[in-house]
């Protein structure tokens, strides 16, 4: 350790959680707030590496989000990256079905992020998740900071205000659950056999259970496919609010546009009393993370 603060002091490199947050917005979010809940826990700095790719756009952080992030630029990012920092991945062996690294210990997994440092360059998954599947003492605490920094998330002023005039005009003297149907460019890639474990059929018996049960409810739709937003409006006439949005084209594994609509659509779900979503997707969850509201899978029984 004291050799450890030796260098640090010749070097002017100080442990810090890094991370390069990838794919698209929601899982980009998780990617954050789960090193900002790490972050907060090991009393370490937080630096973020905002950049477009696949399945998004390049929407600066601050075009989209009103929260300060110590952001890097890509020199910055690839000198961060250098030293004895953890690299997240290949430490814990994640996404190559691999045992973890031989120096990886779960009893003192935390410790070991908190003296050396971490770097997680494939941002979309919760950090604390896992560490957890990885029996990493502690992991599991770290869920309720997590939380709390998905409520902290604000969007940026111009888009704020766009959610606000929604939710007073629609949202205003009723009850609105929130639902996210996920189709367009999902369909096209591995996960969207998965996606359709939330069939529309599905969405709607549960849509039309609830309306029985309140018949003045009112349902608000966050999709990215067209064709699904008509559909639903055929079937719910009077009773779904969703935003008048130009539908972009969505190619699987492509920058995607139309972030500021997404950031959009995720602040109005978080601003309902619930959130119905589609299995697998992190959008819905996310936005129910947002608002602290219940969330419900369709086509299954798993509540959050």
């Amino acid at each position: 350790m004291a050799l450890a603060r030796a260098l640090r002091r010749i070097t002017g490199r100080r442990p810090a959680i890094v991370v390069r947050p990838v794919m698209g917005l929601a899982n980009r979010l998780r990617a954050v707030t789960s090193c900002q809940a790490l972050a907060r826990h090991l009393g370490l700095e937080l630096r973020v590496f905002w950049e477009g790719g696949k399945s998004f756009s390049d929407d600066a952080w601050h075009d989209l989000f009103a929260n300060e992030l110590p952001l890097l630029d890509r020199g910055q990012y690839e000198r961060a990256r250098l030293g004895d920092a953890i690299e997240l991945g290949l430490w814990l062996g994640w996404g190559d079905d691999r045992p973890p690294h031989p120096s990886y210990r779960p009893e003192r997994a935390l410790e070991d992020i908190r003296r050396r440092g971490l770097v997680w360059d494939y941002g979309f998954h919760n950090v604390d998740k896992l560490l957890a599947r990885r029996g990493a003492v502690g992991a599991r605490k770290l869920r309720k900071l997590r939380h709390q920094a998905c409520r902290a998330l604000r969007p940026a002023p111009a888009i704020a205000g766009r959610v606000d005039a929604f939710a007073q005009e629609h949202f205003s003297g009723r009850r609105v659950h929130g639902v996210h149907i996920r189709r367009g460019d999902g369909l096209q890639g591995p996960q969207a056999e998965s996606y359709l474990r939330s069939p529309d059929e599905a969405f709607a018996v549960e849509m039309q259970r609830r309306l029985e049960a309140d018949p003045e409810l009112r349902f608000f739709l966050a999709t990215d496919c067209e064709k699904t937003l008509g559909a639903f409006r055929d079937r719910f006439p009077g009773r779904l609010l969703a935003v008048d949005k130009v539908f972009v084209e969505s190619v699987f594994d492509a920058p995607k546009g139309g972030q500021d609509d997404a950031v959009l659509d995720l602040f109005l779900l978080s601003r309902t009393e619930e959130v119905l979503g589609t299995y697998a997707s992190t959008f819905g969850r996310m936005g129910a993370h947002i608002g602290g509201v219940r969330y419900r899978v369709a086509g299954t029984d798993t509540t959050y």
